[in-house]
Formats: structure tokens, C-alpha cells, sequence
């Protein structure tokens, strides 16, 4: 019942729009939702998406549903909402994806499909989990400002992750309401290095043990910054420093407290790989996964920004590996040219004494 012909446009809105002046649809939500529910969504930001209908499968709605049950209306059109629901995913991703990027978040979604003409609101959902890098569930607040960065970031990651590789899993229905995805089993190792990032990131927000997360945002940073084939030991530390000069940390102190929850999450990753008991407080773990959480989104922030950084092959990665070696030489160098000349006024007195 549906066509290439349908497409879709998006906005970001407020429900409660959707609802001024159609009573219809407003009693209709109530009663599937309830007035709480109503009232909830009514007060918070929507991503609208307006599916356009040719006249011909407006006619073929009308004509499918006629003197059918309530039961079958409600199937035939919630087969007919699901056939866009993959790409509405991706695109809600991308965005949820983008407020990360702004603020920590754990905005959660609820897929509600409105057919305007007849009243009609579904009840197909599609949950996408996310938790905070506390691990912990927490509502949010975006500024007039915050929200037109997550507007730019969005666009920023649009045609990075919407080039997803691979086979997409086949959607399974285990009820007329709910909608399934198949477990993606795809090898997405031979991905580009951003989309491979996304992915770790998305695999970190979605759990809630923080040592699971913290591995995740560990491989992010891998990704980003072609360190494959070197020593665990080598990796904490090029981490490290790469951050500090990507994020330009200047300060002494500043730098030493990132080395430390570099050290901090490398010791955690290993001890939950092997199986190994962590010794560490709640509080230790909790404080890192933060602190790992701010340094992946400012540094995926600069980072995407720059499409040559973007790998996908060996002698891709070899050419990133040493942009960012390079980016660690220059900070050394510098340090060395600003002690230099102090070093050698030291001698030079110490041979007129």
C-alpha cells in the first residue's frame, strides 16, 4: 500500500500544535494515552515527521479501510506507518546523536503516528535506550542556543551516519504494536573510522555499567585516532596526549588531571575485559565515565569537522596516525624551543662564576 512516491519532511515542533483547533485528535491521544500523557507531551519538544501522500494512496487508505472492523483499520494502517520507520530511526539517532553532543543526555523516545484525516494514532514504538555517562536516567534543558547547536551538529552528522554500511537487519513484528529489530551481527569493521566511532558511542550510551561504557568510549577514541597495532600501554598514553592537544589544555595541572583519568579508565577497561574485580569506589568510576563522556563529545566536535581524518582503509589510517603524531611533535617542540634559551643562560653563568 505504499510507494516511492511517499516522502517524508521533519521539524522540530511542539505537539500541542498538532492539536490546536482538531478535537478529534486530541480526545483520541487522551484516550490511548491518557490526559497525564497528553499533558506531558504537550510541554516538551517533538520530532515531527510529516509523511506526503500521493492522492492515489490517500484513495487506497480510504478504500482499504472501509467497512473493516476497528481492529483491522488500526493493523492495515500501522503495516502501512512501519514501512518509514527505519529511516525515521536513523534520523532520530543522528539527532538524539547531535543533543549528545551539546549535553549529556538520555532522551528517550516514543514513536507516535497521526493520520490527521481520520483521527487515527498508532501505537507503534520504537525504544531507543540511552543512559546518561553516570549511568543514571536525568532530564534535560536546552537553551534557545543549545538548541540551534544541536540544529548545526545534526547537520554536521547527517551525511557521516547516514552512510550506513553493511546489511540492515530485516524489522520483526512480535506484536500488531510493538516493532523488533534484529541484533546487528554485521562485521562493521571494515566501516570508515567515523562511523565506526559513532557506532562505540552509541554502544556506550545505550548501557548503564559504566565500565562497559568507558571501554566503548575507549574504542571511539581508537577510531578517531588510527592507534591500531600499538601496545595497550602506548595506547593510554597516545590517548591521552592527543586529547590534551586536540582539546588544547594548556595548563600543567589541567593536564595532569587528564593523564590520570586516562590511567583511571585504561585500569577499569582492563580489569572488567579479564573478567578481573574492580577495586575502585563507585564514586572513582562514576567521576571518570563523566569526565571520558566530555572529552569524546568535544573531541568528536573538532574532529568531524575535518572529513580528511575520515579512514577507512590501512593506508588511510597510517596518513591519520601520523596527522595526530604530528600534532604531539609540534606541542613537544614547542616546549623545547620555550626552555632552550633559559637553559642556556643557566650555563652561560655558571661559566662566568
Amino acid at each position: 500500500m505504499t510507494s516511492a512516491k511517499t516522502s517524508l519532511r521533519l521539524a522540530i515542533s511542539i505537539l500541542i500544535k498538532l492539536f490546536q483547533n482538531n478535537k478529534v485528535k486530541k480526545d483520541n491521544f487522551i484516550k490511548d494515552y491518557g490526559r497525564l500523557r497528553y499533558m506531558e507531551v504537550c510541554s516538551k519538544p517533538c520530532y515531527i515527521f510529516s509523511i506526503t501522500l500521493s492522492s492515489k494512496e490517500r484513495k487506497e487508505i480510504i478504500k482499504s479501510i472501509k467497512s473493516l472492523s476497528k481492529f483491522e483499520i488500526t493493523r492495515i494502517l500501522n503495516d502501512f506507518y512501519s514501512y518509514p520507520l527505519n529511516e525515521i530511526r536513523n534520523r532520530i539517532i543522528i539527532f538524539l546523536t547531535a543533543m549528545w553532543l551539546v549535553k549529556d543526555s538520555c532522551v528517550q523516545t516514543n514513536n507516535i503516528y497521526i493520520n490527521s484525516s481520520i483521527g487515527y494514532i498508532s501505537s507503534v514504538k520504537l525504544d531507543i535506550p540511552y543512559s546518561m555517562a553516570n549511568g543514571h536516567p536525568q532530564n534535560i534543558a536546552l537553551t534557545k542556543t543549545e538548541n540551534q547547536q544541536v540544529n548545526f551538529y545534526y547537520k554536521m552528522l547527517y551525511p557521516i551516519m547516514s552512510k550506513v554500511g553493511g546489511n540492515i537487519p530485516n524489522p520483526e513484528y512480535n506484536s500488531e504494536y510493538s516493532f523488533i529489530r534484529n541484533y546487528d551481527v554485521t562485521d562493521r569493521s571494515k566501516e570508515s573510522s567515523f562511523i565506526r566511532a559513532i557506532r562505540s558511542v552509541q554502544n556506550a550510551r545505550r548501557t548503564c555499567q559504566l565500565p562497559v561504557k568507558i571501554d566503548f568510549y575507549m574504542q571511539a577514541l581508537q577510531c578517531l585516532f588510527a592507534l591500531e597495532g600499538n601496545r595497550s600501554t602506548q595506547i593510554e598514553k597516545m590517548l591521552a596526549s592527543t586529547a590534551i592537544n586536540i582539546l588544547k589544555i594548556s595548563g600543567e595541572n589541567e593536564k595532569d588531571v587528564v593523564k590520570q583519568n586516562f590511567k583511571l579508565a585504561f585500569r577499569i577497561r582492563s580489569k572488567h575485559t579479564h573478567g578481573n574485580k574492580i577495586t575502585y569506589s563507585d564514586n572513582e568510576i562514576s567521576a571518570v565515565s563523566v569526565k571520558i563522556d566530555e572529552y569524546v563529545r568535544e573531541i568528536i566536535k573538532i574532529v568531524f569537522e575535518n572529513k580528511a581524518l575520515d579512514y577507512s582503509s590501512k593506508n588511510e589510517a597510517k596518513k591519520v596516525a601520523k596527522y595526530f603524531s604530528n600534532i604531539n611533535k609540534k606541542t613537544v617542540n614547542s616546549k623545547q624551543k620555550n626552555v632552550l634559551p633559559f637553559t642556556f643562560l643557566f650555563y652561560k653563568n655558571k661559566r662566568k662564576r
